[in-house]
């Protein structure tokens, strides 16, 4: 086609239909679940000139459904011709808007993360819970393993359709850990290494840890760390996640130590005996002497799109044998 033909009802609903799964309830990973403010046109077809003509407001419609979708993904609104009264809609203009909706389609799972400044406004929110502390004097045993541990938890939507939407709009959860407190001794050292290389754990929608997730499920999505030093190389950090339902998460922090301690009480022959080789010593395992916290931050989408905010509360620790 070209400048001066018709514009068909097809090509509007064309552009229409590239538009509506992704801005509202879509399925699987389309949909932001938006109202859609657009509807299918019937127009004027080819060699038919009796049936309704686009209008200029069904234009805008489409236009103020495009600038949605678009400013969430980039943080502005598009360059994209208004309509109005009068104005006479040429090809070009449909082409620019079905340039942009194919544009709306690529970056469907895109979310601008950048802060409002100058032209861009922010589309997501970053909440960081403060989560729950570990207190130091834990990890002490005899010859059995520790562990501190949060309970499974779970973070919920009110509807499967609604946490996909927060997903789909470019939402995630991560596990964060942080610690406070002075290492006293070398175990401590070790957890200190721990805490510190535990990357945060994000949990997105995707094919590999949603999409396909089946209720009932027991896969999980974790991330362990070891503790780096030979001596206490038994010791870890895990963080995961894990599929309950379409609309639930399970969330778990557990930090096993299993070591049963170390020879720390060392009694030599003496420097005169010609073997510094060391006398067995007594086997003491320290308390780990840092108070470790884990908390769960989330991205959600917001000023462009109404994406509901899950729920979850976070557990005290436990410890145990």
């Amino acid at each position: 086609m070209a400048i001066g033909d018709t514009i068909l009802a097809t090509k509007y609903n064309s552009i229409r239909s590239k538009v509506t799964p992704i801005l509202g309830t879509g399925s699987g990973g389309n949909g932001y679940g938006q109202t859609v403010t657009t509807a299918a046109v019937k127009g004027v077809s080819a060699g038919d000139t009796t049936g309704d003509y686009i209008t200029a407001a069904q234009w805008d419609l489409l236009k103020d459904d495009i600038v949605k979708c678009y400013k969430h993904q980039n943080g502005l609104d598009p360059t994209i011709t208004d309509t109005y009264q009068g104005l006479t809609i040429y090809w070009a203009h449909a082409l620019q808007y079905d340039q942009l909706a194919d544009n709306i389609v690529t970056n469907k799972d895109v979310i601008y993360t950048g802060a409002t400044t100058g032209s861009y406004t922010a589309q997501a929110s970053v909440t960081a819970n403060a989560g729950t502390t570990l207190a130091s004097g834990w990890g002490v045993n005899s010859n059995s393993q520790r562990y501190g541990q949060q309970v499974e938890y779970n973070v919920t939507w009110t509807s499967a359709d609604d946490a996909r939407y927060f997903f789909n709009s470019g939402g995630y959860l991560q596990i964060t850990l942080g610690r406070s407190g002075s290492s006293t001794n070398t175990k401590t050292n070790g957890w200190v290494t721990i805490v510190d290389t535990m990357n945060a754990l994000n949990f997105k929608f995707n094919l590999t840890n949603y999409r396909l997730g089946v209720a009932g499920t027991t896969t999980v999505w974790e991330s362990i760390t070891h503790d780096s030093a030979t001596l206490y190389a038994e010791n870890a950090g895990i963080m995961s996640f894990r599929y309950i339902n379409a609309k639930t998460i399970g969330v778990q922090v557990t930090l096993v130590d299993s070591d049963a301690g170390d020879q720390q009480n060392i009694a030599y022959r003496g420097p005169n005996s010609g073997n510094p080789t060391p006398a067995a010593g007594t086997v003491v395992d320290e308390a780990v002497t840092i108070n470790i916290s884990a908390g769960l931050t989330y991205r959600k989408a917001i000023d462009q799109l109404s994406i509901e905010t899950p729920s979850f509360t976070i557990p005290a620790w436990i410890t145990g044998a």
